[in-house]
């Protein structure tokens, strides 16, 4: 296999010019003086295992932050599941239309042909089909 190799050349004098650390770092990632022949084998489990593993770590977190932050709608005091999302009781208003079919059981071509039958905003009809 033939590779230039210049963009381990560039991580590999990165990695060199971290202070203290930089020399025993270079050493360990590319088995030595860059290039030599350590290089593949040492690489190798880094694309195998550690990024993957890297991956999948940052999703874990990510979907664990985003379940308990409910996609942040509750970062204010008082906010509850009650009245972030709210609820549909005798007493109080909704906003909501009302079509001609179900949407979610017709077949995906017949979608663009429904209807809205009337509209409702704050509890009252503010347009209905026909009038």
């Amino acid at each position: 296999m033939k590779w230039s190799g210049t963009g381990l050349r560039i991580a590999y004098s990165v990695v060199l010019s971290i202070p203290f650390v930089g020399e025993w770092l270079a050493f360990l990632l590319f088995g030595g003086e860059f290039p030599n022949p350590q290089v593949i084998p040492r690489l190798y489990p880094l694309h195998i295992f550690l990024i993957p593993a890297a991956i999948v770590t940052a999703l874990t977190v990510h979907l664990a932050l985003v379940w308990h932050q409910t996609h942040t709608q509750f970062r204010a005091p008082g906010r509850t599941e009650e009245t972030v999302t709210g609820s549909l009781t005798p007493g109080k208003y909704a906003d909501f239309v009302i079509l001609d079919r179900d949407i979610m059981t017709v077949p995906d071509a017949d979608i663009l042909g429904t209807l809205v039958t009337a509209t409702y905003i704050g509890g009252r009809a503010v347009y209905e089909r026909g009038r």
